[in-house]
């Protein structure tokens, strides 16, 4: 009886073994089948497997021995700084931590490069950590890739920074006498790419004033190029024909027909032209944000006489209006950033506008644009997230 048991247990004891041996061979080709490097510690930090893409990625040649590879082998941080190999993924691992898709610079003898690294332990069925399993994949293309991605968009948001600070004047004042000028400037959030708003105040000759203020679809360099175009077509057809109308006309032609790649966003603007020995302004509106006239007498009205967007269609039609200040009179130009301030899901809209203006009229020009601004963006809780332009124009 016993030899018999004896004989059942050295087969049961066979039969495990031989399917220890093929769950082993099993995972060792499955293993060596991924692109992935992958490498297996045991229990004391010594490393068991690592297939062949691993060593691949390390630049490890065939004939290094397994238990050699850490003896070449350092790892950094993207910084540059040199980890204690207490840090390294499997020494993580084996202390209960979990590691995914972190990237670090390595050196090995043959080579160097930029890896992502996620590492976890191996664990029993008690729970015990038996081991770690660290999966390592080359990313040094991608962080490149990445990089110049990065290099070219602060380069161009250096240039279009650049342009954009020269085409809107820090501070305006009115070139003739007879009228007095507030604007402001505001860029959105830091992170945000230049934006598109814009505005000019030019003298056309014969005591009148051009004023202009508009928004560029798109941010970047391309839109700062765009509030050039815009601004310059619009000032040079202006002193050759000061009527708004034909002047929008003939912006509208010049924008539309630009076929530079990327010159696709369309363009909405305000322009009038102010005699300032009447008084009287004649304006069009192509599309934007209608300027409000608020009267001495707290009436308000608002300048949405025109026609349609520019830079997208050919012909287009304008039509034209106008207005007489009086001393008592304010006009408010502004861009959507002010209107369209948020707070979550509300708008401080025409309504925060009004309600703002209602309470500051009768202060001085300068006073009204910085209580505009102030307001907009205290609704917002503090700061813009889009950029922001505001003219502000009394007569007298």
């Amino acid at each position: 009886m016993d030899v018999t048991h004896d004989v059942i247990a050295r087969r049961e004891i066979e039969r495990l073994r031989t399917e220890a041996e093929r769950r082993a061979a099993e995972l060792e080709s499955f293993i060596a089948s991924i692109g992935d490097g992958v490498a297996l510690f045991d229990a004391d930090g010594k490393i068991v497997l690592a297939n062949e893409a691993g060593r691949r990625i390390l630049g490890v040649p065939a004939d290094i021995e397994l238990a050699d590879i850490p003896k070449h082998y350092r790892l950094y941080t993207m910084d540059g700084v040199e980890l204690p190999t207490e840090q390294y993924a499997y020494r993580r691992a084996l202390r209960g931590e979990m590691l995914s898709d972190v990237h670090f610079r390595f050196a090995t003898t043959w080579s160097e490069g930029i890896i992502s690294i996620s590492g976890s332990p191996v664990r029993d069925s008690e729970g015990r950590i038996v081991g770690a399993v660290v999966i390592f994949r080359d990313v040094r293309e991608q962080i490149e890739v990445e990089q110049r991605r990065e290099d070219l968009y602060q380069r161009e948001h250096k240039i279009a920074d650049m342009l954009q600070q020269a085409l809107i004047p820090s501070a305006v004042s009115s070139p003739l006498p007879g009228c007095a000028i507030a604007a402001r400037y505001q860029p959105a959030l830091l992170e945000a790419e230049v934006g598109g708003d814009f505005y000019d105040v030019f003298d056309i000759g014969n005591g009148r004033l051009g004023i202009l203020i508009g928004d560029v679809a798109g941010k970047g360099l391309l839109a700062a190029i765009r509030v050039a175009a815009a601004r310059y077509a619009v000032r040079s057809y202006a002193l050759l024909d000061p009527s708004p109308s034909s002047v929008m006309a003939r912006a509208n032609d010049a924008l539309s027909r630009d076929e530079a790649p990327g010159f696709t966003g369309m363009v909405t603007a305000f322009f009038a032209v102010l005699d300032t020995n009447t008084g009287e302004v004649t304006y069009t509106n192509a599309g934007h944000e209608p300027p409000v006239l608020h009267h001495g007498d707290h009436r308000v009205e608002e300048l949405s006489v025109g026609g349609p967007t520019l830079g997208i269609m050919t012909h287009g039609n304008y039509e034209e209006s106008a207005v007489r200040l009086t001393p008592d009179d304010t006009l408010i130009l502004v861009t959507d950033g002010i209107t369209e301030a948020r707070d979550g899901t509300r708008l401080w809209g025409k309504e925060g506008l009004l309600a703002t203006l209602h309470n500051i009229c009768g202060r001085s020009h300068e006073e009204i644009a910085d209580g505009i601004l102030e307001g907009a963006r205290s609704f917002c809780g503090g700061s813009l997230h889009d950029d922001a332009a505001i003219v502000v124009l009394r007569t007298g």
